[in-house]
């Protein structure tokens, strides 16, 4: 039966020139993963700038309301308020990009007279911590020594782990090594 059976090489033809058709179309269609993009998609990962949810970040809102707190005590006019809102401002700027964050505070510790909050800006973004001092290697590493007090009695108190203290302390070690 197979002998005798006529072949249509024409449609066949040309349903196959239609098939290629089709899929030459579609694939020239996908969006296609762009290295510079795939690059920016890993370097984000890596540059988490929560050091994997040890950190909080504001949102606009947030901060805006903090500064709204604030100014009910201090006065829409103090220095501190004015310094808030200009960072406020970069925030809305960044518009969620994360270039310009501002970071809460991480965990408290306890001392006889005071409770601190560890302000993450110091472990993530030294560059952006406002201090008296220029950011240098030297300078640097006193902040470690600090840091590195804070977090052996946060751990005491249970409000830090030892991985988390080991992720923050190599976070700031490459920041150092950045330094020098």
């Amino acid at each position: 039966m197979l002998n005798h059976t006529k072949r249509n090489f024409t449609a066949t033809g040309i349903m196959c020139l239609m098939l290629m058709a089709a899929s030459t179309t579609a694939y020239g269609a996908a969006t296609a993963v762009q290295p510079a993009a795939w690059t920016q998609a890993v370097q984000n990962l890596v540059e988490d700038p929560t050091l994997g949810g040890i950190f909080e970040l504001y949102t606009s809102e947030e901060y805006e309301e903090s500064i709204n707190q604030i100014k009910k005590y201090m006065g829409a006019d103090h220095a501190d308020v004015k310094a808030m809102e200009a960072d406020l401002a970069k925030l809305k700027a960044d518009n969620g990009k994360g270039e310009f964050v501002i970071y809460k505070g991480a965990f408290t510790v306890s001392t006889e007279t005071t409770v601190i909050a560890f302000n993450p800006t110091i472990v993530m973004r030294p560059d952006l911590a406002k201090s008296a001092e220029e950011l240098t290697a030297e300078n640097y590493k006193k902040d470690i020594e600090e840091v590195t007090k804070l977090l052996d009695r946060a751990v005491k108190e249970k409000t830090v782990t030892l991985e988390q203290k080991d992720s923050i302390l190599k976070k700031m070690n490459e920041n150092l090594v950045n330094l020098s």
